[in-house]
């Protein structure tokens, strides 16, 4: 099922190099969906970019005799990714070599599901991570549950140096045991390196000592290190006329660095190229500006690019005349992007009426980007739809308490025959709690949320939403809303009958707009042809469940004929879980249902240390329905 993004995201950790500090290993037909079987058939001896050795390996598309849940339109959740699964007979190895090599001090991470056909001897499988002929990590898959499978994984951390290092890897797998055999599916490796130490950045002549000048002279349009371009740019090498304290043998603080500085005029810019710009990190650039007394100051510009896009740029502010003040710009790098690996530019410009900008002691710094730390949530009513209580296979009609509805809409507590798994006492149930949300086409439910739009956030919205058996999805959006302004919107691709699937947006808020201050809305409408959407909340991994739900949202319904209008066959598609690793600190009652966070952006930072003030700054919050 998700083999094509599987292999996209890998093609961009590939691309990104050894410089990557996490992505997932490409691996040739991970789910084995790569030959397609009718329901209940399998071959012998074939694994597309696999290699095996011995008498029985197969791949199979099975059914619930095997393993519940497999069967095309079973009624029970389908437990494996896709359609195939791979078996292994007793003595059987298989294995494939990757592209990827071991890479010093890297961690790998190795996940499958495992699974053991009912009746059949699970025996003693052993999974290995090998490179140049060495083990690096293996174990023995612990024995599922007859007619089950259940999730293994296997870590390991690569030496500094050794034999290993640079070596191809391999994954493989072994069948041990009496008349054993041992199931597969869903094989995913990820890399993760360790973060650079914090360290610094050459600049030439940062403090522009060359050329060596006398006390009080200058040259022009000759910065050794640095490109210049306009009319005038300098290396002066000041006195107290300039700046007092500059003058040599002064007996007040130089408030320099060295004897010189640089110096640009109106129209003029220098700037200089240094290494490649690498994902993850913090750049940091700091340096002294100053304002020679009785010469205007201007507007310079400050600014940090790559491959022609500007990073991060800054107008300082204007010291007191004959002073210098410090300042600081800094730039969050992505993970990804056209930008790494191109050249870091520092660049400085001066513009403004016979203006002149001064500048010194230049540094930058880089340190790993840090992980922003969590922020209070953002309560969202019913997020759930627990209220109104209903029984089993109940709903009601424009009643849903914390939402404002038009047309009609409903809150459920579904069943088997509308969704695989809902029934009292079904395992595996897709939803949080009892409820969901229906919304009939023409219908729409929102909420207004006590929280307003903040400027220069991100906001993330996800939440469940669910196609019913024997009803049209429809076309069903989901819109994030502030000051009667659409600020995000999505279109859910409709999940299999059945099933639920998670869908999310996001959006970055502007610095100012009308929109900003107003508070927020979730809305969820509904359209088509008797199509119905219905929604909920799911839980997030790594968290309390009770305090720590994503966010699910709407699911079309189809006119309610009756109690007894939709029993259908169910077909079952395992829904995704979005929303993972959100970290939730509140201990109040949460919405469960529409999960919404919000954070500063990375992209820019900056900070005039002179007035110790910070333009933006790491926040995050979350809202639940």
């Amino acid at each position: 099922m998700d083999n094509l993004f599987r292999t996209l995201l890998v093609a961009t950790a590939v691309a990104s190099g050894v410089s990557a500090h996490a992505g997932e290993i490409a691996i040739a037909n991970p789910s084995f969906e790569s030959q397609t079987f009718l329901d209940g058939q399998e071959n012998v001896n074939d694994v597309t970019g696999w290699i095996g050795s011995g008498s029985w390996f197969h791949v199979s598309n099975p059914q619930d005799h095997r393993f519940d849940g497999t069967s095309e339109g079973s009624v029970l959740p389908n437990p494996i990714d896709g359609l195939n699964i791979v078996g292994l007979n007793t003595g059987t190895t298989l294995y494939q070599d990757l592209e990827a090599v071991v890479l010093p001090k890297a961690s790998y991470k190795l996940t499958l599901l495992v699974g053991h056909r009912r009746g059949v001897p699970f025996g003693t499988p052993t999974i290995s991570l090998i490179a140049g002929g060495e083990v690096l990590a293996e174990a023995v898959a612990a024995e599922p549950e007859d007619g089950k499978f259940s999730p293994f994984e296997l870590t390991c951390e690569a030496p500094e140096s050794g034999g290993v290092v640079g070596q191809t890897l391999r994954i493989q797998i072994t069948s041990v045991g009496a008349d054993a055999q041992s199931w597969f599916d869903g094989v995913k490796l990820s890399v993760a390196l360790p973060p650079p130490p914090n360290g610094t950045i050459a600049i030439a002549n940062h403090s522009f000592e060359e050329p060596v000048l006398a006390d009080g002279t200058f040259n022009l349009n000759d910065t050794p290190g640095w490109v210049g371009s306009g009319i005038r740019w300098h290396v002066a090498n000041p006195n107290n006329g300039w700046f007092p304290g500059t003058s040599s043998g002064d007996a007040a603080p130089n408030p320099i660095d060295g004897s010189n500085i640089g110096g640009i005029n109106t129209g003029a810019t220098i700037a200089q190229d240094l290494t490649a710009t690498q994902p993850g990190l913090t750049y940091t650039l700091n340096m002294l500006v100053g304002q020679r007394i009785g010469v205007p100051f201007g507007t310079p510009k400050v600014s940090l690019m790559a491959g022609g896009q500007v990073l991060a740029e800054a107008v300082p502010v204007a010291p007191a005349s004959g002073t210098f003040a410090a300042f600081q710009l800094t730039f969050d790098s992505p993970p990804t992007g056209d930008v790494l690996g191109q050249p870091l530019r520092i660049q400085i410009s001066s513009s403004g009426a016979n203006a002149q900008a001064w500048i010194d002691n230049l540094q930058l710094g880089y340190a790993p980007t840090p992980t922003p730390p969590p922020g209070p949530e953002i309560v969202i009513a019913n997020h759930s739809f627990e209220a109104p209580a209903q029984a089993d296979g109940n709903y009601t009609i424009n009643n849903v308490p914390g939402w404002i509805g038009t047309g009609t809409f409903h809150v459920a507590n579904p069943q088997d025959d509308w969704f695989g798994g809902t029934s009292e006492g079904s395992s595996a149930n897709p939803i949080d709690g009892s409820n969901i949300a229906g919304i009939n086409v023409g219908g729409r439910i929102y909420q207004d949320l006590t929280a307003v739009l903040r400027p220069g956030v991100t906001y993330s919205l996800s939440m469940l939403v669910g196609q019913r058996i024997g009803v049209p999805f429809g076309n069903p959006q989901i819109r994030l809303i502030a000051g009667g302004q659409v600020l995000a919107e999505t279109a859910p691709v409709a999940p299999a009958s059945g099933s639920f699937s998670e869908v999310g947006l996001t959006y970055d808020s502007p610095a100012e707009g009308e929109a900003l201050g107003q508070p927020l809305r979730i809305e969820v409408t509904s359209a088509g042809r008797d199509a119905q959407v219905w929604i909920d909340n799911g839980a997030d991994s790594g968290a309390d469940s009770s305090a720590t739900t994503g966010a699910r949202d709407c699911y079309r319904e189809s006119q309610l004929r009756g109690a007894g209008a939709c029993r259908r066959a169910i077909q079952h598609q395992r829904h995704a879980r979005m929303g993972r690793g959100w970290v939730r600190n509140s201990t109040s009652p949460i919405l469960r249902m529409i999960g919404l966070s919000a954070r500063a952006p990375t992209a820019r930072r900056i900070q005039s240390m002179a007035r110790t003030s910070v333009a933006s700054t790491w926040e995050r919050r979350s809202i639940r329905i």
